[in-house]
């Protein structure tokens, strides 16, 4: 990929695409503490406050391998058995 870091600085989001997008293509991902970031990504990608952050930060080559990990429970082919599943029982 031509990008090293995707960065995404924001105050306020819910499900960005590009959370996605970044981790299935290898990307490192950085993003402020906000919506479901904090739930698909390990907490090295996650900064409380960018005015505070300082230097550089180094990317352990399991942290992709990890945030992908982590974003794989919201895949929609997991969301429709559970869904299957419910009706079922209903």
């Amino acid at each position: 990929s031509i990008c090293d870091v995707y960065l995404t600085p924001s105050r306020h989001e819910g499900g960005p695409q590009c959370l996605f997008e970044a981790t299935a293509v290898g990307v490192n991902l950085l993003s402020s503490n906000v919506g479901m970031f904090n739930d698909c990504l390990d907490k090295h990608c996650v900064i409380d406050d960018f005015r505070s952050e300082v230097g550089f930060r180094n990317f352990d080559s399991n942290i992709i391998g990890i945030n992908r990990k982590k974003i794989s429970k919201f895949e929609i082919k997991k969301h429709i058995r559970v869904y299957d599943k419910y009706f079922e029982e209903v």
